[in-house]
């Protein structure tokens, strides 16, 4: 068990795993496998975070697993590569610093590349974990700046406070009117059937007391009507005045 996992460590870190199990290569063979284990658990948490980022984006379980299967594949077949090209130049008998340079050469479209993923990755996890905050944000924002046109135009047009102050004059003349004559309406049905409430009779029946509540309710309600015909014509004319004051 133990060789098939050093083969299987080997043949990650794109080394011969056939030489390298021979017992004089044993330092190297443990250099290796090392080095196998490493690019091995990069794949895999490439693959996990590739696949979460994609699932966090699309909201799709089959493409998050394709698309982390075929970005753990990638950084495990490109780690596999470089690991083996740089092994092969660097054997090179060379000064240190064009080994270095060797070295860099080789590790550096790597380490663009994978800044360049990393970013792309980085990139709906942080979307994620701060959706709130950025909703939020930007409901702030929203309210502010409809807060600021609205004390702008109030500015610019101090007839629009006049006007919207009278319509709600009118308005609440109507809800007065409106709850006047329902009271009176109550105190004529209360009358009529006999039910005593501190200002009916409680005598029922269509006497006196039923006529009398009965054309208090009339009158007011035809007060009702006019008055609503009334205020909700000029309410009509301040809300067309308001729509030709507004820029």
């Amino acid at each position: 068990m133990l060789g098939l996992i050093n083969r299987f460590l080997l043949l990650c870190s794109g080394a011969s795993s056939s030489v390298l199990m021979k017992p004089e290569c044993d330092s190297e063979h443990t250099k290796y496998a090392n080095i196998g284990a490493l690019i091995l658990i990069t794949s895999v948490l490439a693959a996990l975070t590739g696949a979460y980022a994609i699932y966090v984006s699309l909201r799709s379980i089959p493409l998050a697993i394709v698309a982390g299967f075929l970005y753990g594949a990638f950084v495990l077949f490109l780690d596999r590569f470089l690991v083996a090209s740089a092994k092969k130049d660097l054997g090179v008998r060379d000064s240190k610093v064009k080994r270095f340079g060797r070295a860099l050469l080789h590790i550096l479209p790597r380490l663009v590349l994978l800044i360049f993923i990393g970013i792309v990755i980085a990139v709906p996890f942080e979307l994620r974990l701060l959706q709130s905050e950025i909703e939020a944000q930007i409901a702030v924002n929203r309210m502010s700046t409809v807060a600021r046109v609205h004390d702008e135009i109030r500015q610019r047009y101090p007839e629009i406070d006049q006007l919207n102050s009278k319509n709600e004059q009118l308005e609440r003349e109507i809800a007065i009117k409106q709850a006047e004559r329902d009271r009176l309406l109550g105190l004529s049905i209360d009358e009529l059937s006999g039910k005593f409430r501190g200002e009916t009779t409680a005598k029922g029946g269509v006497g006196p007391a039923y006529s009398q509540r009965r054309k208090a309710f009339e009158a007011v309600d035809k007060e009702l009507d006019d008055l609503r015909r009334k205020n909700e014509r000029s309410i009509g004319e301040n809300r067309e005045r308001l729509i030709v004051t507004l820029p």
